[in-house]
C-alpha cells in the first residue's frame, strides 16, 4: 500500500492535465491556495492548543479538499487522517503536526515555483 510519505507533495503535471493544459489557469489555481491555507492551519493549531479533539475537523476537511484539487496528495492524505481522528474525538496533536509539516513542504514547493516563473 502507498503511505502518505510516498504520495507526491505537488503533482503539477497531473494538475495541468486536469486543467486542459491551460498554463494561465494553472498559475491562478496555484496562486489561490496560499491565500487560504494559513487561516485553516491556524484554526487547527488553535483548536489543538485548546485541547479540542473535534474542532479541527472542519478546517482539516477544507484543507483536504483544497489540497486534492491542487494535486497535493500528501497533504490531502494527512488532512484526511486528521479529519478522521477529529471526527472520532481523538486528540489530534500528532496528526496536526503531520498536516503542518506537509503544508510547510507544499508551500516551499509553491514558493520555489513562483520564484522560478
Amino acid at each position: 500500500p502507498i503511505t502518505g510519505a510516498m504520495l507526491p507533495i505537488f503533482d503539477e503535471p497531473e494538475l495541468l492535465d486536469r486543467l486542459g493544459d491551460d498554463l494561465e489557469l494553472l498559475d491562478e489555481v496555484v496562486g489561490v491556495f496560499p491565500e487560504d491555507a494559513p487561516v485553516r492551519m491556524q484554526a487547527i493549531a488553535d483548536a489543538v492548543l485548546r485541547g479540542s479533539a473535534t474542532e479541527p475537523r472542519a478546517a482539516a476537511h477544507a484543507i483536504k479538499g483544497a489540497a486534492a484539487s491542487l494535486g497535493a496528495a500528501r497533504l490531502a492524505e494527512s488532512a484526511h487522517q486528521l479529519e478522521q481522528r477529529a471526527a472520532a474525538g481523538q486528540m489530534a496533536a500528532e496528526s496536526q503536526q503531520r498536516v503542518s509539516a506537509d503544508m510547510h513542504e507544499l508551500m516551499s514547493v509553491l514558493r520555489r515555483r513562483a520564484s522560478a516563473a
